[in-house]
């Protein structure tokens, strides 16, 4: 585990899962908590849906057929296989600089994602 990958005095990311959604990451100036406005979710539900998913999976992790069965069940595999992907990568770009929060796990016929522990994300249901 990299320096930057180990446990953090208090959490990256903050989700609030009851009542209204919420994802909040601390400030770069000041440590504050701020929301993370809809503008960075890059107008596309598919990244938050894809993060909802994680939070609910059990250990935060879930393959990725079961992803995309899940969030895109009218696909076609190859259609699936590319929203999941940049779900992802859109995900990736709204952690800004923490990336490595949503890891890729196996190889591609057994993959999947996984998100940080409660260390890194604190999730509200998990307090």
């Amino acid at each position: 585990m990299t320096e930057k990958e180990g446990r953090h005095a208090t959490p990256l990311l903050r989700i609030w899962t009851f009542g209204h959604f919420l994802v909040e990451r601390r400030s770069t100036t000041g440590g504050q908590w701020e929301a993370i406005s809809s503008t960075t979710w890059k107008g596309s539900q598919h990244p938050k849906s894809l993060l909802k998913l994680l939070v609910c999976s059990s250990r935060r992790r879930a393959r990725r057929d079961t992803l995309i069965d899940t969030l895109w069940p009218d696909l076609d595999p190859d259609g699936g296989e590319n929203y999941l992907s940049n779900a992802a990568y859109k995900l990736r770009q709204v952690f800004k600089g923490h990336e490595y929060l949503l890891k890729t796990f196996g190889d591609h016929r057994d993959s999947g994602y996984e998100l940080a522990d409660q260390s890194r994300i604190w999730v509200d249901a998990d307090a």
